[in-house]
């Protein structure tokens, strides 16, 4: 899935168009790749700007392509769509040495290729190629230099991360309140413990009622760390425990995994560590 899906995020370019009587278009354009179709393809749009068009060329066009894979073929299938001038072209994508090579469908009297080459994670050269011989010469019809673009922050990331803590925070102030428990924690939560048994929800939350801390002590994160994966994240950190003095110290190493349902984000499972004391 990554023949195409190290293109995910936001492109630059400079684009040329070369024109049948011989002259050239130039321009730039903006080029945007995202996964769709719940992981199972990789879609862009396109937008080109050309500075030198003439009366009989568009001076802005665009489209959208959607490739997806077939693994029984290992063949990946591309469908490029371009409104402005009302067309559909269809091609069969695969990997030829380095390059990634995009061949035409529609059109077996005069072939046509779209090529990536020269990928790195940061840039790329692509080429459209067309031929009047069966293939016997080619022609390069349109050629981009492709530069990536920063990331820019995901507000919807930061926003899950800043949950994740906070109920990460609400679990550690209430770990022996069964409501609270019984919000935070899935239907299908399960909680390995080192006696070698698996509790699952309702298990963990009457133990943890039985067994609250000691009164006087109080619980703080020495460190909290939370990783995103679409709709799962995993938190790790540790714990200190220490009597109102700060003294009889007591650490834990733990890694707690969440999952977001329907809009809700909850933990599915939890996993603790005693740390040895420290000197």
């Amino acid at each position: 899935m990554m023949l195409f899906g190290q293109f995910v995020g936001d492109w630059e370019c400079d684009v040329v168009r070369n024109l049948t009587d011989g002259s050239s278009a130039k321009g730039r354009c903006e080029w945007h790749f995202g996964w769709t179709l719940e992981g199972r393809a990789v879609q862009d749009v396109w937008i080109a700007h050309y500075d030198n068009a003439k009366p009989d060329f568009p001076a802005d066009t665009y489209g959208t392509t959607v490739r997806w894979h077939d693994p029984k073929t290992d063949v990946w299938h591309v469908i490029w769509i371009n409104p402005r001038e009302n067309s559909v072209q269809t091609f069969t994508a695969h990997k030829t040495g380095e390059d990634i090579v995009l061949e035409a469908q529609d059109n077996s009297a005069h072939p046509y290729r779209w090529i990536f080459s020269e990928i790195t994670p940061g840039s790329f050269h692509w080429r459209s190629v067309a031929s009047a011989d069966g293939g016997k010469t080619w022609r390069v019809d349109q050629e981009m230099s492709v530069r990536r673009l920063p990331s820019k922050p995901d507000p919807t990331l930061e926003r899950d991360r800043q949950t994740i803590l906070r109920l990460e925070q609400e679990w550690l102030n209430a770990e022996s309140d069964g409501a609270t428990l019984e919000r935070l924690l899935a239907d299908d939560f399960l909680h390995p413990v080192a006696a070698g048994v698996f509790l699952d929800k309702r298990q963990h939350i009457d133990w943890s009622v039985q067994h609250p801390r000691p009164a006087g002590r109080k619980a703080k994160f020495e460190r909290l760390d939370v990783r995103l994966y679409g709709n799962v994240a995993i938190a790790t950190g540790i714990v200190a425990d220490a009597d109102a003095s700060g003294d009889n110290l007591r650490r834990s190493i733990f890694t707690d995994v969440f999952a977001q349902r329907q809009g809700q984000w909850q933990a599915v499972s939890a996993e603790e560590n005693a740390l040895a004391p420290m000197r």
